[in-house]
């Protein structure tokens, strides 16, 4: 907005175009530099104001800017920069910080063989349409154990926001009693809540609201949980939660990291699984002290609260000037069922048992790359990305096509020939020289057909052929397939601006056919049971990004039989698993592998069963074929103890106990856990039948992290023999808790009983 009127400005030129010519027939020549009027300008938006000397004679001025108000102008990283056009003239080219707030004098001189002239005009610079972000807390959460007798929180805030000078931080309703938010700096606060015991009674889970008001019409809102870790009973009757989970991995050009859990329990998970997790070393000395780790809630992306997998995002820190970004995540899962809805007899559950998961990251500034359409709340988690809002959609990154190599933002290397768009600006080399025309608006610079280039006065339309694309800086390889550059600059969510690879029809992704057999995506929504013997092909399981299109189909047996269910698939067009569910909805056997093709063989009493296909990719296009075969093949059930065929689901095996009518079936492991202390040795000894190799039976040892195998095969005095009957012992070196493992030899099948004796006697040399 221009606070001088076209009029006053052209009438001003005039007299100075007279003013020159009296001086010029006086016989000297005078540098003059021509008045600009008062200029309006935003945070993160370029000012461009038009500089016209007069008398220069074909000499080429420098120019400077200086301003009081700004003393550092010239020694930032964005200072004003003057781009030359016509010989004399200049565009004084500058982008305001969020520190720049309120009205400037700028002075601007020319200088040449010694003549200078000097003008001064008013810039009142607005606040951009940056929001602010949230720094800290970390994560979704934060948590009190109880167990380790902390009975207050305490969340230190930080926000940032790049156009403004400081920021409001409150709450907002609900807020529960004794809630207290201190504000001690522009961007920072306190938070601090000591919960009574009636607040307890009531809830183990609590919401803080924070918001973050900029004074300019931007809020930023942060769903904070308060997690109260209560005191769970011992020697609880029921089964733990079984948690499967393969260490995360960051992907390559990704500003987070995607912790991916699958969680089974016999009665259900009512609150979805716990990520707790910290950049900072010397976390993993105190693997118990939650008050000091950062909390994400995972969320159920696809199954049931019976069977499910659940996804949590660990957004990488931003690195900061005096900081830099992280190395090293670690993290641990932790999943509470609710077998005691009216007291504290519930079961708990950690992986790894001890310690922390430990994996490499990489700090946001040195990722090269963005997954173009992932979805985002800064651009922190798009590597050298922007996060930006497409219309009906919640921001996602997208890659800039705008090469930022010229002072101005392109250079001649990067511009075409026949010229580009830069907003309303025309711009066009003359010889190796930027030159830039105002076109007056947006849709006035466009491809001109009859002169086949960029000109103004068009209809602001890009090159049809696409050879030639309209946003300076763009190439047809900037921008991937589906993706064309901005027709002008955009602002992400943090304050950036740039022209950025939009997907076509600002829409990301492609929308995915699903199958006939929709909606089958709960187990109330089945339709008839599948006919044994036959299979359904060109089924499809999609996902919108966020979650997961599961698919339910029934199965009906009238007598026992072994039921094989296979599902066919590429791996490598997107993941598909399998479960077989009994009639209540609870798993019964799954399949989950990173291969092509997924198997169930399982022997079954008549009844109602469900089929389950899921993904853990929330972005999923994929097809499948459905197989339902029978047998009447001799079936081995496997005992009442299952599903006990892992570390995290091992049953306990108590000293001095003996344990009856125990059977292994084919493929199947039976697990032990027991607890012992450093120098004693464990004993243990199975009792079976043997005739051939199709009924012998191994006992192995593994160490507390349920991966690692002491007594590996063969040792025929310790527990691997080819006879009847085995026993097997091991002196342990450290306390804590081992696994005793029955397994069946070439899968072999065979029913056993089994005595756990723990001793202070060290193992034999015979038996190691």
């Amino acid at each position: 907005m221009h606070l001088v009127s076209n009029q006053t400005k052209h009438a001003t030129r005039l007299k100075l175009w007279l003013l020159a010519l009296v001086i010029g027939c006086s016989g000297g020549d005078v540098l003059i530099l021509e008045p600009v009027p008062n200029q309006v300008a935003q945070v993160g938006v370029q000012l461009s104001v038009e500089l016209l000397v007069l008398n220069a004679a074909g000499r080429t001025p420098r120019f400077r800017a200086v301003s009081d108000s700004l003393p550092d102008l010239n020694q930032r990283s964005t200072a004003p920069q003057f781009v030359p056009f016509g010989g004399s003239g200049a565009y004084f080219r500058w982008i305001p910080l969020g520190q720049d707030v309120g009205e400037h004098l700028i002075r601007v001189s020319a200088e040449s063989d010694g003549e200078r002239s000097s003008i001064s005009f008013r810039v009142l610079v607005r606040a951009g349409n940056a929001a602010p972000i949230f720094l800290r807390p970390l994560g979704s959460g934060k948590t009190i154990d109880q167990g380790n007798g902390v009975d207050c929180f305490d969340v230190p805030i930080q926000v940032q926001d790049a156009d403004s000078t400081q920021v409001r931080i409150q709450m907002e309703p609900p807020i529960e009693l004794g809630y207290e938010l201190n504000q001690s700096t522009a961007f920072t606060a306190d938070f601090r809540w000591c919960p009574d015991q009636q607040q307890l009674n009531l809830s183990d889970r609590f919401l803080v609201n924070l918001a973050a008001d900029d004074g300019d019409g931007h809020v930023t809102r942060k769903a904070f949980n308060l997690l109260v870790r209560r005191r769970v009973g011992s020697n609880c009757p029921g089964r733990s939660p079984a948690i499967e989970h393969d260490t995360a991995m960051q992907e390559p050009n990704q500003g987070f990291v995607e912790i991916v859990t699958r969680v089974s329990d016999d009665i259900g998970v009512i609150d979805p699984p716990r990520v707790y997790y910290s950049f900072d070393p010397s976390s993993i000395g105190f693997a118990s002290d939650l008050e000091a780790l950062s909390v994400e809630n995972s969320e159920r992306i696809s199954g049931t609260e019976l069977d499910g997998a659940y996804s949590a995002r660990i957004v990488l820190p931003t690195p900061q000037d005096d900081q830099p970004g992280p190395d090293r995540l670690f993290y641990f899962i932790e999943a509470t069922d609710n077998d005691d809805v009216a007291g504290d007899c519930d079961h708990r559950v950690r992986i790894p048992a001890d310690g922390f998961y430990e994996i490499p990251v990489v700090p946001i500034s040195d990722v090269s790359a963005v997954p173009a359409c992932s979805p985002c709340q800064t651009d922190s988690e798009c590597g050298r990305g922007l996060c930006v809002d497409l219309p009906g959609s919640t921001p996602v990154c997208v890659n800039t096509c705008m090469n930022r190599s010229g002072s101005n933002g392109v250079d001649c290397a990067s511009t075409s020939s026949v010229g580009c768009c830069m907003g309303q600006f025309l711009i066009f080399c003359d010889g190796d020289e930027i030159r830039e025309v105002d076109c007056g608006s947006v849709d006035a610079c466009g491809w001109n057909d009859s002169a086949q280039r960029y000109a103004c006065r068009s209809s602001g339309q890009a090159d049809p052929s696409g050879q030639h694309p309209r946003a300076c800086g763009a190439s047809s390889g900037q921008c991937q397939s589906g993706y064309s550059c901005s027709d002008s600059s955009v602002i992400s969510r943090s304050g950036q601006v740039a022209t950025v690879c939009l997907p076509d029809q600002n829409q990301c992704g492609r929308a995915c056919e699903d199958d006939p057999y929709e909606d089958n995506d709960a187990i109330n929504q089945i339709n008839s049971p599948l006919p044994a013997g036959q299979g359904l092909s060109r089924l499809k399981l999609c996902g919108d990004g966020q979650r997961v299109d599961d698919d339910y189909f029934g199965v009906f047996l009238a007598q026992g039989h072994q039921l094989t269910v296979t599902a066919r698939f590429q791996h490598l067009l997107g993941d598909v698993d399998l479960s077989l569910l009994n009639n209540e909805g609870r798993i019964v056997r799954a399949s989950v592998s990173s291969t092509d093709d997924e198997v169930i063989t399982q022997c079954l009493e008549p009844g109602f069963y469900y089929l389950h296909l899921w993904s853990i990719d929330r972005g999923i296009d994929n097809e499948y074929d459905l197989d339902v075969e029978l047998s009447d093949a001799d079936c081995c059930v496997d005992d009442q103890a299952e599903e006990d065929d892992g570390p995290n689901t091992a049953n306990e095996a108590n000293d001095g106990r003996r344990y009856d009518n125990r059977i292994i079936c084919p493929g199947n492991e039976d697990w032990y856990r027991i607890p012992v202390v450093a120098g004693q040795t464990i004993v243990t000894t199975l009792i079976f039948d043997h005739e051939t190799n199709l009924d012998d039976l191994d006992l192995f040892i593994y160490d507390t992290d349920g991966q690692t195998n002491l007594t590996p095969c063969c040792n025929i005095n310790n527990g691997q023999s080819a006879d009847r009957d085995e026993r097997i012992q091991y002196t342990v070196e450290r306390d804590g808790t081992y696994y005793v493992v029955v397994q069946g030899y070439r899968d072999a099948q065979n029913d056993y009983s089994i005595g756990f004796e723990v001793t202070s006697e060290p193992s034999s040399p015979a038996n190691p």
